[in-house]
């Protein structure tokens, strides 16, 4: 329960200023969010959850999704179990909606959900991005200090790694130019992961809220095959 939290993101969060293994982030993030670490790991866990919850009802109603489908949104893997191991890519989805700035800032923190988020932008809109960038590498040297975990990372070469990862790269890139063409939120929201080499199920929720704004079926025969999926997942590869 809150794996990812209590071993990775809580730490970091108590620390800020020190990379831990396994993060990836922009870390100025950790920095905004210190302020969690006097709260203990369990009760800030719960916070970050609330506001995961809030992040996709608010992205559900931007896109006039009805009650129904949002049920079900909330109680798929990419929700559940972005939940118990303490995720929040609900929480960065909502660059999607946000000033334009924003976008940019969201791809340092996880680009496989938020690439897709930047379109149309001036210059301008880059520079807080480039500005946190830099510093990030003056003060943790990162990303170039990334160390990545030899278990449940992108380079885990164990049986269980191929089942973790959710990404059907490379064929994912034949989805680029309808990323690139395409100025309907929901669709460059669903595309974003499938253009990363690795994704975690928790990535998959902006997917899903893609689908769920096309034919209901459809959408619920992506979130059947998800629980299968998921399932395989973690009856074989925990």
């Amino acid at each position: 329960m809150l794996l990812d939290w209590i071993t990775c993101f809580y730490p970091q969060i108590a620390n800020p200023w020190t990379l831990q293994v396994g993060i990836f982030n922009l870390p100025w993030i950790y920095v905004v969010l210190h302020p969690l670490y006097y709260l203990g790991p369990i009760i800030s866990a719960i916070i970050m959850q609330i506001a995961v919850i809030i992040s996709i009802w608010y992205i559900c109603d931007r896109l006039n999704l009805p009650i129904l489908h949002r049920v079900f949104i909330y109680l798929s893997p990419p929700v559940i179990w972005g939940m118990i191991m303490g995720q929040f890519d609900g929480i960065i989805l909502l660059s999607y909606f946000l000033p334009g700035w924003v976008a940019p800032i969201s791809v340092l923190i996880k680009p496989q959900i938020s690439i897709g988020s930047i379109r149309n932008l001036k210059p301008i809109s880059f520079l807080p991005a480039i500005i946190l960038a830099i510093s990030a590498y003056i003060i943790w040297k990162w990303p170039f200090s990334i160390q990545f975990p030899s278990v449940g990372g992108p380079f885990d070469d164990t049986f269980r790694g191929p089942l973790w990862n959710w990404s059907p790269w490379p064929f994912g890139l034949i989805l680029l130019p309808i990323l690139i063409f395409s100025k309907k939120i929901s669709t460059r929201m669903g595309i974003s992961p499938f253009l990363s080499p690795y994704i975690g199920v928790h990535s998959l929720i902006g997917p899903l809220i893609a689908l769920a704004t096309t034919n209901f079926w459809l959408f619920l025969l992506g979130w059947i095959f998800l629980w299968i999926r998921w399932w395989k997942m973690v009856n074989v590869g925990l």
